[in-house]
């Protein structure tokens, strides 16, 4: 059986500078339900896939994708 990458990733790490805005934003928008949630960092999850894991930072952290 082919497993996909979803069933290989276990949590997504991404930094954003506002934890509660950030939450309330994949929760309407994605679906996601909050695990637990802090001052500095929140744990969301989807019926299935990955944990998402929200840490926040100080300064804007843009996600970039290199391709070649």
């Amino acid at each position: 059986m082919k497993s996909s990458i979803s069933n290989e990733i276990v949590q997504l790490y991404l930094p954003v500078t506002d934890i509660r805005r950030s939450v309330d934003w994949y929760v309407k928008t994605l679906g996601f339900q909050v695990i637990w949630e802090d001052a500095g960092s929140a744990n969301l999850k989807l019926p299935a896939g990955p944990l998402l894991f929200l840490k926040k930072t100080l300064k804007n952290q843009p996600i970039r994708f290199f391709t070649r």
